[in-house]
């Protein structure tokens, strides 16, 4: 017999699946799992030992520095004890420059280490300009007068010169570049490596030292013709630099 019901029961069950059947969603649900605060222990960064901060002290030779700094050689120059360390501060740039270049380590990064040790010195010439610029009421800073009233170079020891004369109309302006002795940066422009960034440090002193009365005395073109700082007597970088040697300097970083 047929059943013509068959498709009255069929709609009824579909209905009846469709309610019973759950709802599918597209939206995923994500559990953002619960971050907790770090506690801060306090007290647990504990301030270094005495042995360990001398031990550090010692290593960056901060006592032999102190010495150098704390030297008082110009009676009469009151700035001597801020300018001098920034001039230290400088060559010790040199001598990081110095050493970036020796390195001959392979993976070293020459390139970016170059970058910001030249930016450091510019940095650190255009503080020293500052306090150059100051320096002018502030006692007299020993300065060396290269050329004498009819534009001749007066004798010098301890210190190589250069004299190159500008045509200035119907006169000659004589130039003195005077190069400190003792002084890396000097070195640094003889050497291949380090040429080209010893040559950016000259022409970084000549642009900054243009607002003082003097010039540093280090090599620069000096452009103007102005007296130099005795740079040498007032850095003293032979005796900066005799500080490099110590007592762990047998250990090599690999």
């Amino acid at each position: 017999m047929v059943d013509f019901d068959c498709k009255t029961k069929m709609v009824q069950s579909t209905q009846n699946l469709t309610k019973k059947s759950p709802k599918i969603t597209t939206k995923r649900t994500i559990s953002t799992p619960l971050i907790s605060p770090v506690p801060v222990i306090s007290g647990e960064l504990s301030p270094a030992s005495e042995s360990s901060c001398s031990a550090y002290e010692s290593y960056l030779k901060l006592p032999e520095l102190r010495q150098l700094w704390s030297s008082n050689e110009f009676p009469g120059w009151d700035n001597e004890p801020i300018i001098k360390p920034a001039l230290q501060a400088l060559e010790i740039t040199f001598r990081f420059i110095s050493l970036v270049l020796s390195d001959a380590r392979p993976y070293i990064n020459r390139r970016e280490w170059n970058r910001k040790l030249e930016s450091l010195a510019r940095d650190q010439v255009e503080l020293i300009s500052v306090l150059c610029e100051d320096d002018e009421t502030r006692g007299s800073a020993p300065i060396v007068d290269l050329t004498s009233s009819y534009g001749e170079v007066m004798p010098q020891t301890g210190s190589s010169a250069e004299v190159w004369k500008l045509a200035n109309g119907e006169h000659d302006t004589t130039v003195v570049c005077r190069s400190s002795e003792f002084s890396l940066l000097p070195r640094l422009a003889t050497w291949q490596k380090s040429e080209e960034i010893a040559s950016r440090i000259f022409y970084a002193v000549e642009s900054a030292m243009r607002r003082c009365g003097y010039s540093l005395g280090l090599g620069e073109p000096n452009l103007d013709g102005k007296p130099n700082l005795d740079y040498d007597a007032v850095c003293r970088p032979s005796e900066l630099h005799a500080l490099k040697k110590g007592a762990l300097d047998y250990i090599q970083n690999s």
